[in-house]
């Protein structure tokens, strides 16, 4: 089913090594690596056990997913699929509202290191709420900017992203590594320090680094934005994935290698560990570079946090459980474009219409779903066209199918022919299956 010509379409533009960036982007957190050597050299079992405990497993399970289901909304669909109409609404929303907390606090922190660019000249600017939000609301409009223009621009944010992450974590295993040659590992490692503590608070500690790991299911909210997806995305998720892991352990290394653990902080950051290796090898200057490349990183996760998940409001909005407004696409850039910060004002959350049921004369009848510009699109020769029940609760007539929408419908299959039409992509289509008969 493909939309109409002069109605927009999502448009797939990701391919392998997009997709690449966007996980790094998403997945690997600069911040992790300091806070898991600052426990100690047990972290890099911890990082091991949570690699093959819940990294592994989540992997697999996005690329079956991805496989099965490639759809847009990616984990909206698939718990749609697994547990209804409901649990996948719920799924979406809760997903998405979590990242209302998240992106604050990460342009705050991407506002604070880019202070440390410029030196102690702007030192002042740290007590600055002007400056605060200032810098936050320049780094939103910009990400929400380039997402909207569309994927083909926005996914740059990834790559700037993943080369903000790569490069300083590189330069710290290089620097840990000469660290080593030249003054042996500051930190002991032995076999007896690598043993976990089985403390409370340490294993707090080990649901930290697990959610370190998490984010590698985001890429599958655009699975209609991506060449190939059932390919694009598997592959995409091992390269990945195997990077992300082996960074996080050689960087948590290389920090114990470079400094004692005692002079470790995870409050420091990436960049307090960059600078205090440089210093113990001769190495001065960093803290700007490193700056420069931790708030690219930090502006690449504003782009992947605030596109990926804008997919789950646009799928519900497809599907009636939100606003329409929603479901409708840039009529210039074919990209979900409705500011999901009206979530807040709307008043409503309902189900509304899916189907008309339009019958031709000579009694052949045909049904067309209602296309997101609003309106039915009834075949020519229709005299009649009738909405469907917002919720089909009695009994159907014999021939009479389910349209798989917000709320289960009827749709009359007794025609030659049964047309969907949908304006927003062919397999986002809220499609007519036919399955058995409603009794």
């Amino acid at each position: 089913m493909t939309p109409p010509p002069d109605k927009p379409s999502l448009r797939r533009v990701l391919r392998v090594k997009d997709l690449v960036f966007f996980y790094v982007t998403a997945v690997l957190g600069m911040r992790w690596v300091a806070t898991a050597a600052a426990s100690g050299p047990s972290a890099l079992l911890i990082w091991v056990f949570a690699t093959l405990s819940l990294f592994v497993p989540l992997a697999y399970t996005v690329i079956e997913l991805s496989s099965r289901y490639p759809d847009e909304g990616g984990i909206y669909v698939w718990t749609k699929r697994a547990f209804g109409d409901f649990g996948g609404f719920m799924t979406g929303w809760t997903y998405w509202g979590a990242n209302l907390t998240y992106l604050p606090g990460l342009l705050y922190f991407t506002a604070s290191t880019a202070l440390y660019v410029f030196g102690s000249r702007y030192a002042h600017l740290q007590d600055s709420p002007t400056y605060f939000i200032a810098v936050a609301m320049i780094g939103l409009i910009i990400a929400a900017a380039m997402n909207i223009v569309g994927l083909e621009v926005g996914k740059w944010l990834s790559v700037a992203g993943a080369l903000g992450a790569w490069l300083p974590m590189l330069l710290l295993i290089v620097m840990g590594l000469v660290a080593w040659a030249k003054f042996g590992s500051a930190t002991p490692i032995t076999p007896h320090s690598l043993l976990p503590a089985t403390g409370l608070r340490d294993m707090v500690f080990w649901s930290t680094i697990a959610f370190a790991f998490t984010g590698l299911e985001a890429g599958s909210f655009m699975g209609e934005e991506i060449v190939e997806p059932r390919r694009t995305i598997s592959r995409a998720v091992l390269i990945a994935g195997v990077s992300i892991a082996v960074i996080y352990i050689l960087g948590t290394l290389a920090i114990l290698l470079a400094l004692p653990q005692a002079e470790i902080t995870g409050l420091g950051g990436i960049m307090d560990a960059i600078t205090a290796t440089g210093s113990r090898i001769g190495v001065t200057g960093l803290a700007p570079i490193a700056a420069t490349l931790i708030v690219l990183s930090n502006l690449g996760g504003v782009g992947v946090w605030l596109a990926a998940p804008a997919r789950l409001p646009f799928v519900a909005g497809i599907d009636r459980y939100l606003p329409s407004a929603f479901g409708r696409l840039h009529p210039r850039y074919g990209t979900p474009h409705v500011d999901p910060a009206r979530l807040a004002r709307a008043r409503h959350v309902r189900g509304r219409g899916g189907a008309r049921v339009c019958s031709p004369a000579g009694g052949n009848g045909r049904a067309a779903l209602r296309d997101q510009g609003g309106g039915a699109e009834c075949p020519a020769g229709g005299k009649r066209c009738g909405r469907l029940g917002d919720r089909q609760r009695a009994p159907a007539r014999g021939g009479t199918y389910r349209v798989m929408a917000a709320m289960p419908r009827a749709i009359n299959t007794s025609a030659p022919q049964i047309r969907a039409s949908n304006t927003i992509a062919p397999s986002t289509a809220l499609r007519v299956r036919a399955r058995s008969p409603l009794r």
